[in-house]
């Protein structure tokens, strides 16, 4: 989320699914001068031993461009694609396109300035050899998934 604006006395969930968060890394929550922001945290540790979670990885984040780029580089072994955020850093609405293979999971979809949107991946497999492109100036984007054996 980037520049989200919450209502006095509103609640809001933000969804975010089979994220990966490194051991160096941290969730940061900045507010307006003279605001109070009330938050709740929650997720799993997980070791190697967590069969469920070991092998889940960051598989590609940054910036998106305006032009068709990859997000995530091509594997020797196929891959599940467990979760994808986007959000808009800039005070315009967007246009997104994401491709998994050659195949358009998003087609110039418009997020709104300052939002952000969780893409139901649920465990797409994305077969050896294939990437996701995608475009979308002013967009960062973060992908989580699993390399299969």
């Amino acid at each position: 989320m980037y520049n989200y604006f919450i209502k006095p006395y509103d609640t809001i969930l933000i969804p975010v699914m089979d994220q990966w968060l490194g051991p160096t890394e941290m969730v940061t929550i900045n507010v307006s001068m003279g605001n109070a922001i009330s938050y709740y945290i929650c997720g799993i540790e997980a070791t190697i031993t967590d069969v469920d979670y070991a092998s889940v990885k960051r598989m590609g984040a940054n910036y998106m461009d305006p032009t068709s780029k990859t997000l995530v580089t091509s594997s020797t072994k196929d891959r599940i694609i467990k979760g994808m955020i986007l959000c808009s850093t800039t005070s315009v609405d967007r246009a997104v396109t994401i491709e998994f293979g050659t195949f358009k999971i998003l087609q110039s979809h418009v997020i709104k300035s300052y939002n952000a949107i969780l893409v139901p991946c649920m465990d797409h497999i994305l077969p050896a050899g294939e990437i996701i492109t995608g475009m979308g100036s002013g967009v960062n984007y973060y992908i989580t998934g699993q390399e299969l054996t």
